[in-house]
């Protein structure tokens, strides 16, 4: 059996308790992009964005009157998130436009289609140097029915499973527990296969989480312990999610989050007739650095300079 090494059991003990007390109020109402005299997006909207993010792991934001693209490269611009990481078919700017694919490559992807999505984190299958960390969806324009997003915090989920039982939470940050299998095209390697844990503390001392409910896109360890792991996080998650809220976005909406656990139901534009591109669409950007904390709140953990 691969054990979790006594630095990683430090470091999930320390991020453990530092998040003992983390809140579970959930503030679902829109934080509007208010602006300063420069014209740039006020202090005071910032500090209110980062603080929901800080207590909740995502906030919604409000913000018709603007442009898409440029509220999110503002946004982002502002909390410093870097560029958006690129997807394999994703545009320069790494900016997608999430909407119903009916044919190419893309049309093979859930994202794109009117399916519900389960319980995930966005980038599961990325390797370890290129973790997402933030995403925002931005409403361009919503469906005619359906497609309400529910988000839930990771924290609380690990913060449940340490509660039950601590060996749990490290059975999870084995650095195998899921393994992402291979994706390919023909007999084109689109995307290597990598073996990644459930959960990790970054260096910044914030818990990172990579998840998916696709049975066909995660293996599982193997062994007792991992199997009763497994069933145990699935169990969190189901508690976690029974207390989210459903969050329908409306245009000119939009979510910022630390990457944290998501779904989203299945949605209607009407018949086949109407085109995708008059249909359901959501500007969809992944970033590799997170919505940081205020400095004097961020932890140091064993083996990790603050």
């Amino acid at each position: 059996m691969t054990s979790v090494s006594t630095v990683e059991q430090q470091r999930l003990s320390a991020w453990a308790s530092a998040n003992s007390r983390l809140s579970r109020n959930v503030d679902a109402s829109a934080v509007s992009l208010a602006h300063g005299p420069a014209g740039g997006l006020a202090d005071a909207t910032l500090d209110a964005l980062r603080e929901r993010v800080r207590l909740q792991g995502w906030v919604v934001y409000d913000a018709p009157e603007r442009e898409p693209r440029a509220i999110v490269a503002e946004m982002c611009a502002r909390f410093a998130l870097g560029s958006a990481d690129r997807t394999l078919s994703g545009p320069p700017d790494g900016l997608v436009e999430l909407r119903e694919a009916r044919s190419g490559n893309t049309a093979r992807y859930t994202p794109y289609s009117r399916r519900a999505l389960g319980w995930h984190t966005d980038g599961y299958y990325n390797p370890p140097a290129r973790a997402i960390r933030a995403f925002v969806l931005h409403c361009v324009r919503p469906a005619r029915h359906g497609g309400a997003n529910a988000m839930v915090d990771p924290r609380q989920v690990a913060k449940r499973l340490h509660a039950l039982d601590s060996t749990i939470l490290q059975a999870l940050s084995t650095p195998d527990m899921m393994k992402i299998p291979a994706n390919t095209e023909g007999s084109t390697l689109l995307r290597a296969e990598i073996s990644i844990p459930v959960f990790a503390v970054a260096d910044d001392g914030e818990l990172v989480m990579r998840f998916t409910n696709r049975a066909t896109h995660i293996q599982w360890r193997g062994g007792a312990l991992f199997e009763r792991a497994r069933t145990a996080l699935i169990e969190a998650i189901e508690a976690e999610s029974a207390l989210a809220p459903r969050i329908l976005l409306k245009r000119g909406q939009g979510l910022l989050c630390n990457n944290v656990l998501h779904c989203r139901e299945a949605f209607d534009d009407g018949d086949a007739s109407v085109a995708p591109s008059s249909g359901r669409t959501l500007l969809r950007g992944r970033y590799l650095l997170p919505v940081a904390p205020y400095a004097s709140e961020r932890h140091t953990l064993p083996g990790v300079q603050g």
